[in-house]
């Protein structure tokens, strides 16, 4: 069984240093990411969650992405 992390954190970094839009299109890059783990997930529930936990691999892939989009490495 894969350990679970919160990405909630990646997504307020990424909304500070991102555009207004950052978190749709982090979640739409990542679409069939999210289908394969049976994870639903809109803006709308990222704004409203305080804690978002998801499997590690798609945390990563979350990350990456996110850093790929911002443009700079994430730092907590």
């Amino acid at each position: 069984m894969s350990e679970k992390k919160d990405i909630k954190p990646i997504f307020d970094w990424a909304i500070e240093h991102g555009d207004s839009n950052i978190v749709n299109r982090v979640i739409m890059k990542l679409l069939p990411h999210f289908i394969n783990h049976n994870q639903k997930l809109t803006s709308d529930e990222v704004s409203q969650s305080t804690k978002i936990e998801v499997p590690s691999d798609l945390y990563m892939l979350v990350k990456d992405m996110s850093e790929k989009t911002v443009g700079s490495a994430y730092s907590n």
